[in-house]
């Protein structure tokens, strides 16, 4: 019986990453990653595969990384889908770290004027977000993304 693969991300988008995971029930984790600039960040890519797979509680199977220009906490994201749709009852989750200027709480009577939409799946236009200055930036994920890529969505957005 062939062994069942995971997979979550697109190859043709730019500033992503696809992830495939194949779970084993022993051995050890076995990581390969796919980057033009491996030699510049390749051991970051290594760190946050590992340290994901450890905050999942994963210590079998195979995952492949191929890097088109993402984000780390995009790969955190789709490593956590792969894993989740292994394992659908897992309740382990992989957050980034939060920088210290984000640590701050928003007045309830401070007047809003703008809203910017952007897509949950497209995290290369969450980058620049800020440049619009708008006083609300909204990631959506229920009418700008495709179905089969929601799980995944909601794993990047939170």
């Amino acid at each position: 019986m062939a062994t069942r693969q995971y997979t979550s991300g697109n190859l043709q988008r730019k500033s992503d990453f696809c992830v495939t995971y194949i779970p084993a029930k022993s051995g050890k984790i076995i990581t390969t990653i796919h980057s033009k600039t491996a030699v510049l960040h390749g051991s970051k890519l290594h760190d946050i595969c590992s340290t994901t797979l450890s905050d999942l509680h994963i210590s079998y199977g195979r995952l492949e990384v191929t890097d088109t220009g993402g984000q780390y906490f995009v790969l955190k994201a789709r490593i956590e889908a792969v894993v989740k749709a292994a394992n659908p009852k897992a309740v382990a989750e992989s957050l980034p770290e939060f920088k210290k200027h984000a640590h701050y709480k928003s007045r309830e009577d401070r007047f809003r004027r703008s809203r910017l939409y952007l897509p949950g799946n497209q995290a290369k236009l969450m980058l620049n977000a800020g440049i619009h200055k708008p006083d609300a930036i909204i990631l959506d994920i229920e009418d700008s993304v495709a179905l089969a890529e929601k799980n995944t969505a909601r794993l990047i957005v939170r």
